[in-house]
């Protein structure tokens, strides 16, 4: 079985914890540029970043990713976005992009939407941490796991 290890931001997590009733959620990156392929409802895992030790905070099931307008996105997912509103998350969106310092010239005003069902939070004393090989690697955008429990890109 192959699956995906994604690195998230923690209120992004933190929100949609606080809404276990979601059923679809959308795990959208800042730019559209790059593509998102998995096996259809292949498992996803949640990591958080180094601060929170890269624990593993929960996990769902790809279902289609999609390139689409920050307000498109919006009507779709609603709050199963990480945010309360849609000003909350176009204020995210700009302030990754800021930080990645993302060309609004050359590139497009859509965000890449990865389109996940049954996620499933975990309390944070819950949290799972990942094999060690994690800490040993770049912090890259995107992992795959694989049955034989070994990452790669």
């Amino acid at each position: 079985m192959t699956g995906t290890v994604a690195i998230t931001d923690e209120g992004w997590y933190r929100f949609l914890y606080e809404h276990p009733e979601l059923r679809e959620v959308n795990f959208w990156r800042p730019s559209a540029r790059a593509s998102f392929n998995a096996p259809e409802f292949s498992p996803f895992f949640f990591k958080l970043r180094a601060r929170h030790n890269n624990a593993i905070c929960g996990f769902a099931f790809f279902a289609h990713f999609s390139r689409l307008p920050d307000w498109l996105a919006w009507d779709l997912f609603e709050i199963g976005n990480g945010c309360p509103s849609f000003e909350e998350l176009h204020t995210r969106i700009a302030d990754l992009r800021a930080g990645i310092r993302y060309n609004e010239a050359t590139g497009s005003e859509d965000i890449g939407c990865i389109e996940l069902v049954s996620p499933v939070f975990f309390a944070p004393d819950a949290w799972l941490r990942p094999p060690e090989v994690v800490r040993y690697r770049p912090d890259p955008e995107l992992l795959r796991w694989h049955n034989n429990n070994k990452f790669r890109r």
